[in-house]
């Protein structure tokens, strides 16, 4: 496992995007506004790049994400999207889900990506969830990307169990956490045990970070705090 340096959480997540490997088939799971598939476009340059994602509101009180927006918003950054992406849908280098997740995931053959981004219900059931559905959809040297890789205090009051859902997953498959960011809302990259891409991986992100530290079992907690108007994160790894 590895540890990269303290930077701004979309300039972290933009590098990772150039230094994956291999980046043919994509896919990332809870769209929002599109920015960050953009993102993926531009930096990993995927052949194809699949955007699932309901843009309706869920009626769940314990999903306390500011991405839960109403039925009106997500409609607006469905529409968004699909203007953002009109050259790429029409290429057919965009392919856009309108849907949940969890009911579409049988429409994807096992081993059929290269790395997979989930970055959408932050609560530990929906990671979870989705973690079990689409572990399989990844090639075995490929990779699963999330984001909001953290459990300080904000998190925690959006009922944030990331961090919790990934440990357990690990435990219970043949999965291993690769890397992970130090920022804010950082990001964590699994992959499987012996996978020969990670050390490749991990080459392709020399020069980019200010370090990148190589550790073995951690137990990892974040405290959030606020300096100058500006959020700090306190992170310790035991």
């Amino acid at each position: 496992m590895f540890i990269i340096s303290h930077m701004e959480e979309d300039v972290v997540r933009t590098i990772l995007y150039k230094c994956f490997p291999i980046s043919e088939s994509v896919c990332e799971i809870g769209v929002a506004e599109g920015s960050n598939a953009k993102t993926i476009l531009t930096n990993a340059k995927p052949k194809i790049l699949h955007l699932i994602d309901p843009w309706i509101f869920v009626p769940d009180p314990s999903y306390r994400d500011p991405n839960n927006t109403s039925n009106e918003e997500g409609e607006r950054r469905y529409m968004g999207v699909l203007e953002i992406f009109k050259d790429e849908i029409k290429d057919k280098q965009v392919i856009v889900h309108r849907d949940f997740s969890y009911n579409i995931y049988n429409q994807f053959p096992n081993n059929f990506f290269d790395w997979i981004l989930i970055d959408s219900m932050h609560t530990y059931e929906g990671v979870r969830k989705e973690l079990n559905l689409y572990h399989n959809k990844i090639k075995d040297n490929g990779f699963i990307m999330l984001h909001d890789y953290t459990n300080h205090a904000m998190a925690k009051r959006m009922n944030f169990g990331v961090v919790e859902a990934i440990d357990d997953f690990c435990k219970e498959s043949d999965f291993e956490i690769c890397i992970i960011s130090i920022d804010n809302f950082g990001s964590c990259i699994l992959t499987k045990k012996n996978n020969p891409w990670a050390n490749q991986l991990v080459k392709n992100m020399l020069g980019h970070f200010r370090f990148i530290i190589q550790v073995k079992d951690i137990k990892f907690n974040q405290i959030l705090y606020i300096e100058n108007d500006k959020a700090c994160v306190v992170t310790t790894i035991t």
